[in-house]
């Protein structure tokens, strides 16, 4: 028996996602899948990533793009809208023009929103105008501890932050950026803020008032602003528009049924190449399990996880587990071969770690892609899997290595 890869996924995997969604395509313009199409994203210079597989999420802001909207307030500046090509490729990216005011130059969601406590991460697409630099926090209506980060527009690069790690950049091509800020919040009213800043470093704390980014305006420059998002978590996911009212968008659900590439229940083994938003959160690549539903007594795991990459259960008993050498960041490649007595591991090339105890699960049903569901738990990769090969065969220790170089 070959190997299965999911580049012509349309045979083999089932694939399900109750809503549309948005990826990133080849030719470097942001597109939407309609429901139960599965998104196979790129980077901005058209490298394929591969299967996007993310959790449900909601964008909170209920104008994403209409910032001359009133649901936007606009603090000593003012919107030209529908002034620039979008990341979607329409002429819907708008210019927030900072006033000839000595003040902060900035907008933010009217009225702001009113959380339950947990972590947020606010977004928005930028690009550089006569303004190179975006700066950008969460606060609350105390108009206290902001936490502000200050973006590079032209090099794609943090300046400063409040907080190390609560800023992120990346870019989506045609000069844009996708910038972020998180934080974790308690049941407050909350609001995003964001607006263009001179070529200076914030003079003051970043973690006072958004005054803190004050600086002497011309009545004419700015930045080019599109596509905000406010949602719960860690890290920030697709882009959900909304025009009007929140919008949610639905999982990505991708199985195959074991009966459709063979797989064998005595021994196998299997290479996942894959990305994942963030590290040490049991992010899950691949799940061979007895249900898809899932009921945690059958299963084949390879997590991108803080304490295991792999992980065999059988009868409900933990046989094998693998812990995590290193923090995996970035793309990784991670071989499993499974076998009676005989369990062993790679990753990125390095040396194979091995278990030589334990039985195999003896009813497995279904391959899960990026996902993992136990009695109410999901643990979702969030992020990309480049390529799977599955193959019937406990390969040999050296092939594991080599096939993760």
């Amino acid at each position: 028996m070959g190997t299965k890869q999911f580049d012509n996924y349309a045979d083999l995997i089932t694939f399900t996602r109750a809503s549309g969604a948005t990826y990133l395509d080849s030719d470097g313009v942001l597109k939407t899948a309609s429901t139960n199409i599965p998104r196979i994203e790129y980077d901005a210079d058209g490298n394929r990533l591969g299967l996007l597989v993310e959790e449900q999420r909601t964008n909170l802001l209920t104008y994403s793009e209409e910032f001359d909207n009133a649901y936007w307030t606009k603090s000593n500046s003012s919107i030209t809208a529908n002034t620039i090509v979008a990341p979607d490729g329409t002429l819907t990216g708008e210019k927030t023009v900072e006033s000839g005011s000595n003040a902060a130059h900035y907008l933010f969601n009217t009225g702001g929103l009113a959380v339950s406590a947990n972590t947020y991460i606010g977004s928005v697409f930028a690009k550089a105008g006569e303004r190179s630099r975006l700066v950008m926090g969460l606060w609350n209506s105390s108009l206290a501890n902001y936490q502000l980060v200050q973006f590079d527009l032209t090099n794609g690069t943090i300046i400063q932050e409040a907080v190390a790690g609560i800023g992120n950049i990346v870019s989506v091509g045609n000069g844009w950026y996708r910038c972020s800020v998180k934080r974790s919040l308690g049941s407050v009213t909350t609001f995003l803020s964001f607006g263009p800043h001179p070529n200076a470093n914030i003079a003051g704390s970043l973690t006072g008032q958004f005054s803190n980014a004050a600086y002497q305006g011309d009545g004419y420059s700015g930045i080019y602003i599109w596509g905000a998002q406010l949602e719960v978590g860690a890290f920030p996911t697709s882009y959900i528009p909304t025009s009007g009212s929140t919008a949610t968008r639905a999982a990505d659900v991708a199985t195959i049924p074991t009966s459709a590439f063979g797989y064998n229940a005595s021994e196998g083994t299997v290479v996942v190449d894959f990305e994942a938003a963030e590290t040490g959160t049991n992010n899950t690549a691949l799940a061979f399990s007895n249900t898809v539903s899932g009921s945690f007594t059958d299963q084949i795991l390879i997590w991108n996880a803080a304490n295991s990459n792999g992980y065999v259960l059988a009868n409900g008993v933990t046989q094998a587990q693998f812990g995590n050498p290193t923090d995996q960041n970035g793309q990784v490649k991670i071989s499993f071969a499974f076998k009676k007595n005989d369990f062993a591991i790679s990753y990125d090339g390095n040396s194979v770690v091995t278990d030589t105890s334990g039985i195999m699960p003896s009813n497995i049903e279904v391959m899960k892609i990026g996902d993992w569901t136990n009695s109410g738990q999901r643990r979702i990769l969030n992020g990309t899997i480049k390529s799977i090969k599955y193959y019937p065969r406990r390969l040999t220790n050296a092939q594991l290595q080599e096939l993760t170089q």
